[in-house]
């Protein structure tokens, strides 16, 4: 989270006479927030800082290295220089200027490399190196590693361009714990206890990142349109994290299924039920939200709730990848001894080479700026294979995308559940 001295320092830049440039330079932080944030793959978070950092501050170079307290050593870390991905194997683990921050959690200035205080890295000479600035980077009080910004020339720095930097190192500390406690999500088949224990402690981590830049604009003039506008870009960060959580805890109810029971259902009713409770949401957006039914019956064994769920994740994708004005059109009918539930959209269409990618957990392809961690239709296959269900996609001749649910036609009463 952005620290209140960077938000002094940014707000007296703002009020400053340089106006042009400092709102240049917010509306840069902004964009950098959102796509650093977004990732959750550490090489792709590298990247977005590095170059972010190159961008703000005017390096010649940039570099992060993750340290490993338990091992007591670095062991990753990036670099636009030659050096790379090598540069965590390249500092020293004691005597250092790396080790230094990591120990003290203290920024480190050196403006004249000839005058370095700690015997100098290799690297400084290989690369050129005359003037640098190295920031901790931090999860709450944990040290996770170190952000350099490298120049080629000797130079002062002003605190501005250190709280930048610092600022830039708390976004990498939140994307690198996002990105493990992502990781570790992705390697148990069961998300129990685990996904309960990050809501709760971890991910209010990209609200702290909204709520520092709130701390920017509330003193803010409410009149000034560009201000509104960083505004809501900030209430749109808080959204994406509302909408993150409220998966998380939608995929935690729906695949433990307490308390939920299986009986005889038609799918036309359930179809009905999805298409009503969506309506005013398709009005919002000019959508006409259409729906095809048969006349006769569509019995299938399962639970109401879960079916609920599966047909309306469907349906609110189609509205969320559809341009204002589209036709979202709800069909069911039999298919052979399978009853079949169907979303077809006049949206933005999937690409053929990612229709089996789209029900990975965590994977996300073209979203068209929309908000989420890639849970639905992970959430809606698992749901559909519970009902011994199949799930199909394939892009519409008129454009958009169908998505079809098949489940197992039902004659008796009998209820067959594992």
């Amino acid at each position: 989270m952005i620290d209140k001295e960077t938000a002094s320092q940014i707000r007296q830049t703002l009020a400053g006479e340089a106006s042009i440039a400092s709102t240049l330079l917010v509306k840069k932080l902004l964009h950098i927030n959102q796509a650093i944030s977004a990732d959750l793959d550490l090489p792709e978070i590298f990247g977005r800082v590095i170059e972010a950092t190159r961008t703000l501050l005017g390096c010649a170079h940039a570099s992060v290295v993750l340290w490993n307290p338990r091992e007591d050593r670095f062991e990753y870390g990036a670099s636009s220089s030659a050096v790379g991905g090598t540069v965590s194997k390249r500092v020293r683990r004691t005597g250092g200027a790396t080790h230094w921050v990591v120990t003290h959690k203290k920024p480190i200035i050196v403006s004249d490399t000839t005058r370095d205080p700690f015997s100098a890295n290799r690297m400084i000479g290989e690369e050129r190196i005359e003037a640098y600035v190295g920031v901790p980077v931090c999860d709450q009080d944990n040290v996770l590693g170190v952000l350099y910004a490298l120049f080629t020339e000797k130079r002062s720095f002003t605190q501005f361009e250190v709280s930048v930097l610092q600022y830039l190192a708390g976004l990498t500390g939140i994307a690198i714990k996002n990105a493990k406690t992502i990781s570790t999500l992705q390697e148990y088949s069961e998300l129990n206890d685990i996904i309960l224990q990050i809501i709760s402690h971890d991910l209010y981590n990209p609200l702290g990142v909204a709520k520092g830049f709130v701390s920017i604009m509330e003193e803010a003039d409410s009149e000034n349109a560009e201000r509104l506008e960083w505004d809501n870009i900030v209430l749109r960060s808080l959204q994406r994290m509302e909408v993150l959580l409220n998966e998380v805890m939608t995929y935690h109810r729906m695949i433990m299924h307490a308390d939920v029971g299986w009986n005889l259902v038609d799918i036309n009713e359930i179809a009905d039920q999805v298409v009503i409770s969506f309506k005013d949401a398709a009005a919002k957006q000019h959508h006409q939200l259409l729906i095809k039914s048969t006349p006769q019956p569509l019995m299938v064994q399962g639970a109401k709730l879960l079916l609920k769920e599966m047909y309306g994740n469907l349906v609110s994708n189609a509205l969320k990848y559809t341009p204002d004005g589209g036709t979202i059109t709800v069909k069911t009918g039999i298919c052979g001894h399978e009853c079949l539930f169907s979303v077809e959209d006049t949206g933005i269409g999937i690409a053929p080479e990612d229709f089996e990618r789209i029900f990975l957990p965590f994977k996300r392809v073209n979203t068209n700026g929309q908000s989420g961690r890639g849970l639905g239709l992970h959430l809606v296959k698992t749901l559909v294979e519970k009902h011994h269900g199949r799930i199909t996609v394939e892009n519409s001749p008129q454009g958009g995308s169908i998505f079809t649910i098949y489940l197992p036609q039902a004659h008796e009463a009998t209820v067959d559940h594992d």
